[in-house]
């Protein structure tokens, strides 16, 4: 059972309808609760597990992961936009940007990107593989 709330509303309830899973492969298909797809109108982005759980426990590489995961063309962003929408806005800038080059160092290392650059004017260029 679930509980999601808007701050207006809350909904409580099965997320899961029913399950078939594949003996032989171990493939689960799931059919979720109808009464949940108004969350999915506006779309949702498919993760890569395997390459996620690469990253560890590496909070910024896994927030940058997700966030570039949304984007199939990502475009140039400022280092202060990812710092605030990553939540690390009480760190300084300079030390932020570090972090950041790292992180981006290890979704390069992983294969999630090709390759990165962050420019005098603080825009950050990542290409996704």
């Amino acid at each position: 059972a679930i509980e999601i709330s808007d701050g207006c509303y809350t909904y409580g309830g099965g997320l899961v309808q029913e399950f078939f899973r594949e003996e032989e492969s171990g493939l689960y298909k799931l059919i979720l609760n109808k009464k949940l797809l108004n969350l999915y109108e506006a779309g949702y982005t498919g993760l890569q597990w395997d390459d996620r759980r690469l990253l560890g426990r590496k909070p910024l590489a896994l927030w940058l992961f997700s966030y570039y995961s949304t984007h199939e063309n990502p475009h140039p962003v400022k280092v202060e936009t990812l710092q605030r929408l990553s939540g690390s806005s009480t760190a300084q800038t300079k030390h932020f940007k570090r972090n950041l080059k790292k992180a981006l160092l290890e979704l390069q290392l992983i294969g999630f990107i090709c390759n990165f650059s962050i420019d005098r004017d603080g825009l950050v260029f990542a290409n996704r593989r």
